[in-house]
């Protein structure tokens, strides 16, 4: 019995919620260790309801992509040397 094939699904929109949801986790990691004012202020940032949208380059985005279709589909070699 021959396996199955499975035709090669990539969703740049996924990958790029991924990298939105550590870039928006790193951003609001440095604001909280920015300096020991914020520490003082830890229950007003709590509170806070600021929205703080965090973009990225789309050329940018689409080469991560790119890159790790690339790694995923190849096997995981980044390059010929590997």
């Amino acid at each position: 019995m021959e396996p199955e094939h499975k035709t090669e699904t990539f969703d740049p929109d996924l990958i790029h919620a991924i990298l939105k949801l550590v870039w928006t986790k790193k951003a609001l990691e440095r604001e909280r260790n920015q300096g020991p004012e914020n520490l003082n202020n830890e229950v007003e940032a709590a509170t806070s309801k600021k929205n703080r949208p965090t973009s990225a380059n789309s050329n940018a985005l689409k080469l991560s992509c790119e890159l790790l279709r690339t790694f995923v589909v190849g096997g995981g070699a980044c390059c010929s040397n590997c």
